[in-house]
C-alpha cells in the first residue's frame, strides 16, 4: 500500500489502509518475539523504503530484531526504484521476479547460524 513519501500516497484516501499494514506487521513482529529463534527474515509485497524516504516498517522490522527483509511489487521500469543493502541493521532486497530476471536470489546464507 502506498505510504508516506512512496508511491501516489493521498492522506484522505491512503493513511487508514496504512495504519492498518502497519498494525498487521506489529501483531506479527510481537508473535516473532514470542518464539525462540536466531535470526529473522521478513517478507512484506511493497518496498519499505526509497532512495530518500524510510517508512515506520522499517522501524518496525528494526526494533524487532530482523535481519534481513525481502520485498516485491517494482516491475519493469518501476524496478528502477529498488534499494538494497544495509540500512540500520536491516538488509533490504528486491525480489519481483522480473527484477531479477527470472533468476533466484540468494538472501543470505544459514550456515553460520
Amino acid at each position: 500500500w502506498p505510504w508516506p513519501g512512496y508511491g501516489e500516497y493521498e492522506e484522505e484516501r491512503d493513511l487508514r489502509h496504512y495504519r492498518k499494514e502497519l498494525d498487521r506487521l506489529a501483531l506479527s513482529l510481537d508473535a516473532l518475539s514470542k518464539l525462540q529463534w536466531h535470526t529473522a527474515c521478513a517478507m512484506v509485497h511493497y518496498p519499505p523504503l526509497t532512495e530518500q524516504c524510510r517508512s515506520e516498517f522499517c522501524s518496525l522490522l528494526q526494533q524487532a530484531g530482523v535481519r534481513w527483509v525481502v520485498y516485491g511489487h517494482l516491475h519493469g521500469l518501476g524496478a528502477g526504484e529498488a534499494v538494497e543493502g544495509l540500512f540500520g541493521e536491516v538488509n533490504y532486497a528486491c525480489v519481483s521476479a522480473d527484477y531479477l530476471g527470472f533468476m533466484p536470489k540468494l538472501v543470505f546464507d544459514t550456515a553460520g547460524l
